[in-house]
């Protein structure tokens, strides 16, 4: 569970920085790349393609 905690209740912070922080622990945890990967139809051709691409970029990026 993710849990943003703006100056214990006091919110002596802005709501816009808490949800700057909610959004960067959301993206850490790649629950928002699931919930855009999941909005559209996605054929098993192409996503055994993107599979492929991102093991190559993953390979790259080890090899650096």
């Amino acid at each position: 569970m993710i849990a943003v905690v703006l100056d214990r209740g006091r919110f002596r912070q802005p709501v816009e920085k808490g949800l700057k922080i909610l959004k960067k622990k959301l993206m850490k945890e790649r629950v928002l790349k699931e919930f855009r990967e999941r909005q559209y139809y996605v054929s098993p051709g192409r996503a055994a393609y993107l599979a492929r691409s991102r093991k190559r970029h993953m390979a790259m990026q080890a090899s650096k």
